[in-house]
């Protein structure tokens, strides 16, 4: 079998795998939360000087913040991406055995090593370029809704406590928010990276095959 012929696998994943990749999730959620929770810090003090100096805010909360402000530790999901890729792994090494490819032969019929993991600097490009967009994206939404949140609650002349309440509940600062990205970052790791080891293996073709116990 050639490197370049199609091969079709199953790109779900069952149960089995799901608990390595869900304590990446929560330990990434975790880590998320206090960079927003600092994040919201910086905010509330912010909201509280002008409530005091009661002074027009447009525009100054991106003054004080930076896009390296929410720049989260994305690297630390490439052992989801590692999990997802063994699987991966095993999947095709049975559809190669499936199809009469002797188990001794394999590395010679695919082309690669299905017994060795790839090495984390195949995924540095896809990490980095994701790391810029995420960070870009949660400072601009950030900011952007911090700021019309503050200057409506100063120009009608609310309560710091209302303001600070208004902030967490439509930003997320409760945890909420960290859990999002947190599912969101995990699963493009996975996803992107499987694509991105299968690409560079010489997969061609996935055929989608939801089992019973995948989710």
């Amino acid at each position: 079998m050639a490197k370049n012929v199609p091969l079709l696998v199953n790109e779900e994943y069952p149960k089995a795998i799901r608990e390595p990749l869900m304590e990446v999730e929560n330990i990434f959620a975790e880590k998320v939360n206090d960079k927003l929770q600092g994040v919201y810090a910086r905010i509330l003090t912010f909201a509280k000087d002008r409530l005091n100096a009661k002074k027009d805010i447009r525009g100054d909360l991106m003054s004080i913040f930076s896009q390296s402000d929410f720049i989260m530790d994305l690297p630390m999901l490439l052992t989801a991406t590692r999990v997802a890729v063994k699987y991966q792994q095993t999947n095709i090494k049975n559809t190669l055995r499936d199809r009469g490819v002797n188990p001794n032969h394999i590395k010679t019929a695919f082309g690669v090593d299905l017994n060795v993991a790839p090495e984390d600097v195949m995924f540095a490009d896809l990490i980095g370029q994701r790391t810029a967009f995420l960070a870009k994206v949660l400072a601009q939404t950030t900011l952007d809704r911090a700021n019309t949140i503050i200057e409506a609650g100063v120009r009608l002349g609310k309560p710091y406590k209302d303001i600070a309440d208004q902030l967490t509940q439509q930003l997320g600062f409760d945890g909420t928010r960290a859990m999002t990205i947190a599912r969101t970052e995990t699963a493009y790791a996975v996803n992107e990276g499987t694509r991105e080891w299968m690409r560079d293996s010489g997969v061609k073709e996935i055929e989608p095959n939801l089992a019973g116990d995948a989710c």
